[in-house]
């Protein structure tokens, strides 16, 4: 076990600090956790039914410069995306 805080935490924790339709963003991300490992900014918010920049002001708030490092780090801090993974 790591001290590395999770994407989903990072999102929860920062939850209440969020804008209405940055929440939208947050629930369907925590919902649908693998959505964000393989959807563009663009289809993220086509989803979610906000702006691309909503987005990545999300992945802003969270901390993040933007989409691709948040994205990223996603990749990186769940378990069933990374190699060897069976699931």
């Amino acid at each position: 076990m790591t001290d590395e805080v999770t994407f989903r935490e990072t999102i929860i924790s920062s939850f209440p600090g969020l804008t209405k339709k940055q929440k939208g963003v947050a629930r369907f991300v925590l919902d649908n956790d693998h959505f964000l490992a393989f959807a563009s900014a663009a289809e993220l918010a086509q989803k979610v039914n906000v702006s691309t920049a909503t987005v990545v002001r999300f992945c802003q708030a969270l901390g993040y410069e933007g989409y691709p490092p948040c994205k990223q780090l996603y990749g990186r801090h769940s378990p069933t995306l990374r190699p060897g993974s069976s699931g």
